[in-house]
């Protein structure tokens, strides 16, 4: 049995967006005793391994401000972007708007009929205008948004979110299968 898809072109080859909450509150260490912040990098760097030359993604984190951690580029150096990836640490308060609105200015302007958001959280943040402008990227830009949550937070918001990106919604109670998520999204 053979898994190779043989013809690259039919295959989507959209921007990811990675947006990562590294407030301190990601500082949590999971059942494991791994910080939730630790089991976040990981996902990314190993969703990376699955991305190809001619895919293109950024990297995003917010506390209360949000910052590039990498730049929509194409991914011609896996390991440089994973390694910018494993220099995020936790602190700070926590502004889901922040990030998403950084990364909401430039997909838009990415040339590709199919465009994603990862959005990782803990979820402790104040969810105002979050689903609408979720839902206005995926009506007016057709980007879609998936949601994970880690340390099983419940919010309603978090799941209005994906939905209204069109996108998946997992929440984790489990911080060890993030990286599997991850790859999955």
């Amino acid at each position: 049995l053979e898994m190779q898809i043989r013809d690259e072109e039919r295959l989507p080859h959209g921007p990811n967006a990675y947006v990562i909450d590294r407030s301190g509150s990601m500082g949590t260490q999971s059942a494991d005793g791994i910080p939730n912040i630790d089991l976040a990098k990981e996902a990314i760097i190993r969703s990376m391994d699955f991305l190809q030359p001619t895919d293109r993604a950024a990297v995003a984190s917010f506390d209360m401000a949000a910052y590039w951690i990498a730049n929509f580029q194409d991914v011609l150096d896996r390991r440089e972007l994973q390694r910018l990836v494993a220099t995020l640490r936790a602190s700070g308060g926590t502004s889901i708007m922040a990030g998403m609105q950084l990364v909401a200015e430039d997909i838009v302007n990415e040339e590709s009929d199919v465009k994603h958001i990862i959005l990782l959280t803990d979820g402790g943040a104040e969810p105002a205008g979050l689903v609408n402008l979720t839902r206005r990227l995926n009506e007016e830009n057709g980007v879609t948004t998936s949601v994970i949550s880690i340390s099983g937070f419940q919010a309603q918001f978090l799941q209005d979110m994906a939905d209204a990106g069109q996108g998946n919604y997992h929440s984790v109670t489990d911080a060890t299968s993030i990286p599997q998520i991850f790859t999955l999204e």
